[in-house]
């Protein structure tokens, strides 16, 4: 994990990191004290906490899987769970426009793997 830019400023981290932040999270989001923290931030953005715990998990999930050896089978199989994954991403990690101080306009909010390495 990284915190030098902030939890979710992903700025100059390495992608270990990056998956370290998001492992963060999730074990945040398993306890009482993570449900009781996040859930109000949560709410006010609309998004359902359960739906985007196991959605974070699949993404964990599915990236060890997509990082260990595979054989071009196992990736065809794996294609409908994978664009399952991706309509989850989208329904459950919302992706809002920020415009930070002094910076260009447009830039994203939640970073998620891209949809282009995910086939």
């Amino acid at each position: 994990m990284s915190n030098r830019n902030g939890f979710f400023n992903v700025t100059s981290l390495t992608n270990e990191e990056i998956r370290g932040n998001l492992l963060g999270l999730v074990i945040l989001m398993q306890t009482t004290y993570g449900r009781h923290l996040l859930s109000p931030c949560f709410e006010k953005k609309g998004i359902n906490y359960d739906e985007m715990l196991e959605t974070l998990c699949l993404v964990l999930a599915w990236e060890r899987f997509h990082l260990d050896p595979q054989s071009r089978q196992d990736l065809l199989d794996a294609e409908e769970v994978t664009w399952d994954l991706q309509l989850r991403i989208m329904r459950d990690i919302p992706r809002e426009v920020r415009e930070p101080e002094g910076k260009f306009p447009g830039s994203k909010g939640w970073t998620i793997p891209k949809f282009h390495s995910m086939q």
